[in-house]
């Protein structure tokens, strides 16, 4: 999902003012993303960071990242609304999410995966546009979840792309 959030950034000259992040604080996109200011929230820990029930006292965000993290909400639909009532016109969603996962982060796993389709009606249901989406997986890495119980790192496992066989989702969406 980092190869293609770095392609997106270059390919679309993507950068924010204001960039709002779940549970990214310390990830690599956060990294890659250009922004003058960032809001990081931990919405495990804080109440008023709880993407299904965001009570920010900022809005007008030009880009929100969310990674890894639908498995852990109950309602991925209100959370994707949330997020866009914070962002500011032409403002970015960017989110990469498991199709296919292990459970984990007890007790707040609430699924192990949602699909790519899902997200994509998701976010238009939102009133976002699609700017792109997609998948990437394999076998070598669906085995290696569920033999090992954790996640591979890139020396692992074959890196080759099955679009048959999708595992971590991607979605690039702008606020209309």
């Amino acid at each position: 999902a980092v190869y293609y959030f770095k392609e997106y950034i270059k390919k679309h000259g993507l950068a924010a003012n204001k960039l709002l992040t779940f549970g990214g604080k310390d990830d690599i996109e956060t990294k890659l993303i250009p922004h003058e200011k960032a809001v990081h929230c931990d919405y495990w820990i804080d109440k008023n960071h709880d993407v299904e029930d965001l009570q920010l006292e900022e809005s007008d965000f030009d880009f929100c990242l969310i990674n890894q993290a639908f498995e852990h909400l109950t309602d991925i639909n209100i959370s994707i609304k949330n997020i866009k009532d914070h962002l500011s016109v032409g403002g970015y969603l960017s989110a990469n999410f498991p199709v296919v996962n292990i459970p984990h982060g007890f007790p707040y796993n609430f699924s192990t995966g949602v699909t790519t389709t899902y997200i994509n009606y998701l976010c238009l249901q939102n009133n976002l546009e699609i700017i792109e989406c997609g998948a990437w997986g394999n076998t070598d890495y669906i085995n290696f979840i569920f033999r090992e119980l954790t996640w591979p790192d890139y020396t692992q496992i074959d890196l080759r792309n099955n679009i048959d066989t999708p595992c971590i989702g991607w979605i690039l969406a702008k606020k209309k």
